[in-house]
């Protein structure tokens, strides 16, 4: 089974390096193991640099994140283990059962690949932009992120890697910058993912590679990069004009001296 929620979370990992938040999996909330896909915990002071991802502009201390991937419905039941989780998370986090954290430090999030079309029947869903809902669950107003619905936008290129739109997930590819190189395998993983769900990515392993390298050619010397090929296919790449508009006047003079001397 594709571990989708896995992945998302990694994602999530990586864009909030070098921010005031870490994130954490699949939270253990109890003796008998149930899992809290995401928590996005501030931990760090100051702001977080540069544009947030459309519906996270309300991040609180601990914001707990349910995630729905392509083939999993967000329906009243997947709201109902969130605000379950929040009930048990709050209680582990807070100094005493009879001194719990306030309210206001905590955030709901229910993070869906499509559109919640069941669940729309039964709720209002207040849109507050594209792909951005809020939605009222007893007394607690849980954010609600449709990722095939999610604009444009390199802010938005974390969210619209898992649209599962093919045009979507290319673009948001060529936009979505990795804050951290030991996690540049979940690239080619979601990748790997889409393909065994047989959707049309013309984006393939070879070409994760190729971007792999170019993303990363700038931490190798020209000396290391030079050495992979001989002198022979260096030159073949250049023309003699090239060579000559390169070298400096002097050298030129020094290398003609040495020639007529060879002659």
């Amino acid at each position: 089974m594709l571990n989708w929620h896995r992945l998302f979370g990694l994602f999530l990992i990586d864009y909030f390096t070098d921010s005031p938040y870490v994130v954490e999996l699949e939270k253990d909330l109890s003796i008998k193991q149930q899992f809290l896909d995401v928590v996005v915990l501030r931990k760090g002071q100051g702001v977080f640099q540069g544009q947030l991802p459309d519906g996270l502009d309300n991040l609180a201390i601990h914001n707990l994140l349910t995630y729905k991937s392509l083939h999993e419905p967000l329906d009243d039941w997947a709201l109902k283990e969130l605000t379950g989780h929040y009930v048990n998370y709050r209680k582990q986090v807070s100094p005493d059962m009879n001194d719990l954290l306030a309210e206001s430090e905590f955030q709901l999030f229910a993070v869906s690949t499509r559109f919640p079309q069941k669940l729309s029947q039964l709720l209002a869903l207040q849109r507050l932009s594209a792909g951005v809902y809020d939605v009222l669950w007893g007394t607690d107003r849980v954010r609600l992120i449709v990722l095939s619905e999610i604009p444009d936008g390199p802010h938005n290129a974390v969210w619209r890697l898992f649209s599962a739109k093919p045009e979507a997930v290319m673009q948001a590819r060529s936009q979505y910058q990795l804050h951290q190189p030991d996690l540049s395998t979940i690239v080619r993983q979601l990748f790997e993912y889409y393909q065994q769900e047989r959707m049309n990515m013309s984006y393939t392993v070879e070409d994760y590679k190729k971007d792999f390298v170019r993303e990363h050619l700038n931490l190798l010397s020209p000396d290391e990069v030079l050495k992979r090929y001989s002198p022979d296919e260096v030159l073949k790449r250049y023309s003699p004009d090239d060579i000559i508009d390169n070298l400096s006047p002097e050298y030129l003079k020094a290398l003609l001296e040495k020639l007529e001397k060879k002659h």
